[in-house]
């Protein structure tokens, strides 16, 4: 494998290896205070829902509408997930439905999961 010799190779392992043990290092010296668990625990959930409620159901399936303040707002709980782009995101999830979705997968999951209808 040349990729793996490679100077990229290296540094993207090194990234990937070097920032959770240096965040483990820090955990494991570093008194936590609640105030930081709040704010960690706050994050968590805001960003998970700029991913669930931004990402997936409000640009992907346009599942429900929202004013532009709060489009904007969700927008950046999305980004802050560090999960790409909304626009990356969206592109990359409805062309995973348009392979894996039929009318009758569809039509039965709208009578699973009757709360995005609720919702709207």
């Amino acid at each position: 494998m040349p990729y793996l010799r490679s100077a990229d190779a290296r540094l993207h392992i090194n990234i990937l290896i070097g920032i959770p043990l240096f965040a483990l290092y820090g955990a494991l010296t570093t008194e936590l205070q609640t105030k930081t668990l709040v704010l960690a625990a706050v994050f968590y959930f805001l960003t998970g829902f700029g991913i669930t409620g931004g990402y997936h159901r409000l640009w992907s399936h346009k599942g429900w509408n929202a004013v532009a303040p709060v489009r904007f707002i969700v927008l950046m709980f999305g980004a802050a997930a560090l999960q790409g782009s909304a626009r990356w995101w969206c592109r990359n999830h409805r062309a995973h439905h348009k392979f894996t979705d039929t009318t009758k997968v569809r039509a039965r999951s709208a009578r699973v999961t009757p709360v995005p209808r609720m919702i709207r």
